[in-house]
């Protein structure tokens, strides 16, 4: 033979979609870059059919992690409503029929001693220990002290108190002008406002005229 090496047949057959080739104990030059074409051409498939598998393999995974997690967080939509209104939610507390409301009666008085003027209010808490803010002498004093009973309501938020007004007029405490007497709490948070009037006595009236 021309170069003194026998030439082998190189095959080619189909097996499940890869290349086999058979080769005798010789291969020429060119059989060896057939080979390697087939070869490459075998582990280029091979690899695409692994990433495949790998791929389809990691998106079931995922579909069944999602699948598991869904069946987990399905009965927290049902759940949250229930969840926020109640371990959420503040506590109740007691609420006042109505607005807290404070009169004076009556609201003018005469500017005498021992005059007697009638303090109530309503719409408060029940059993709240209330205090009555005015300004004497120029600065805020607690009058709860001074009428009677002191200012504590009952189960309805109701209170009723008298305040015979003696030394204060006496010691020129209050002026014979008009005061706003102030319901507060015991945070001596304002809850309520009235205004009492001491009318101006006749003479100095009269001197204006």
């Amino acid at each position: 033979m021309g170069d003194g090496l026998e030439r082998n047949e190189v095959f080619r057959t189909n097996y499940t979609g890869k290349f086999r080739v058979g080769l005798t104990h010789k291969r020429t030059k060119g059989d060896a870059m057939l080979f390697e074409q087939i070869s490459l051409q075998i582990f280029s498939e091979a690899r695409g059919w692994i990433n495949k598998q790998a791929n389809e393999e990691v998106k079931a995974m995922t579909n069944e992690i999602f699948g598991r997690m869904a069946l987990l967080l399905w009965p927290l939509i049902f759940l949250a409503p229930l969840l926020v209104g109640t371990s959420c939610s503040p506590p109740m507390r007691d609420k006042p029929t109505s607005n807290p409301t404070v009169s004076i009666s009556p609201s003018q008085v005469e500017y005498q001693r021992k005059v007697k003027v009638t303090i109530s209010g309503s719409g408060f808490k029940p059993k709240q220990q209330l205090g009555l803010l005015i300004v004497m002498g120029g600065a805020p004093s607690d009058i709860s002290g001074l009428v009677k009973p002191t200012p504590v309501t009952n189960e309805k938020g109701e209170f009723s108190s008298v305040w015979v007004i003696d030394g204060e007029i006496r010691r020129k405490l209050v002026a014979p002008t008009s005061h706003t007497i102030e319901v507060i709490d015991e945070e001596f948070r304002t809850l309520a406002r009235a205004t009492l009037t001491f009318k101006k006595p006749e003479k100095e009236a009269k001197k204006k005229m």
